[in-house]
Order: structure tokens, then sequence, then C-alpha cells
């Protein structure tokens, strides 16, 4: 008898794992749809909870480290490991979005900041979630770094920017 209801308790558990994990592919793929609009749309906010200074990775605050996108004007705030926040607001050029063989989204921008630097960012998203990695190449006067996040759309990202 124990070992009946043993295996209906095991069985009941096993059918809600599997629907919960069917529920968040689900929301995955719902976040994939909203970024993958949002791209398109040029306005979307990137929240990074890991920031890569080129020594070591830092667990950072999203609503303090992010990217925000509308049109052809990018802003980034970001804090370093010493507390000092980094600011850029820059014109975006060579909006360039691939999606590869296997679904994953590539967007390729230029950001040429008002400081008069250059760099190139690459936004990386994997097919099904709005999990995105951001790398920066520097290549005027500007520090490289790499980001990994979210990216959601503007007006769903909960973000209360400061400008």
């Amino acid at each position: 008898m124990k070992q009946i209801l043993l295996f209906i308790v095991c069985l009941f558990g096993l059918g809600t794992m599997v629907h919960a994990q069917q529920d968040s592919e689900s929301t995955d793929l719902v976040l994939y749809q909203q970024a993958t609009k949002a791209i398109k749309d040029k306005k979307f906010v990137f929240k990074a909870s890991l920031y890569d200074d080129g020594r070591k990775y830092h667990n950072v605050q999203p609503e303090k480290n992010y990217i925000v996108l509308e049109d052809d004007m990018v802003t980034l705030a970001c804090y370093d490991a010493s507390g000092k926040l980094r600011d850029i607001e820059g014109k975006v050029s060579k909006y360039r979005l691939k999606t590869d063989k296997k679904g994953n989204l590539h967007l390729d921008i230029s950001v040429k900041t008002r400081r008069n630097g250059f760099s190139r960012w690459n936004f990386n998203i994997k097919k099904g979630s709005n999990h995105c990695v951001v790398i920066s190449n520097p290549v005027r006067k500007e520090l490289g770094f790499v980001f990994i996040g979210e990216l959601l759309p503007y007006d769903t990202s909960g973000l209360i920017a400061p400008f």
C-alpha cells in the first residue's frame, strides 16, 4: 500500500515539474518575441546582471547598469568595481540585425559618443529567451566591456532612467 501511495505522489510531482517546465519555456518564448520586436523597433533596454571589466566578472544591479536604445541614440550607465559611474551617450550607426541558422539574434551597432569616441557593440540573444550578452569593441577613445543580462522592450522594462 505504501508503495502505491509513494508511486502516486511521485507521479503527481513529476506531472507538476513537466507543467512548470512547459510554462517556463512558453514564457521564455514570449520574452524572446518581445525582445525581437523591440530590437526591430529600435527601442529597448538591456539590463545587466554581470559585468566583465577584462579582469573578472562582477555581479551588478540591473537598475543601475543598463543600456537604453531609442531610435538612433544610445545611453549606457555602468557602475564599475570601485562604484564609479561610467556613462556613455552616443549616436548609433550601422544598425545590422542578423539571425543565424539556429535562430539566435545578433545585433551589431556602431556608437559614436559625444566625447568623440567610437566603438562597436554586439548584442547576442539566444533563441527562445531574452538573455543577452553585449560585447563592446573599442575603436577610439572608449573602453571595452562585456555585459550579461536581459533585453526588454523599453515600455515594459520598469527602468526609471536619470535623463
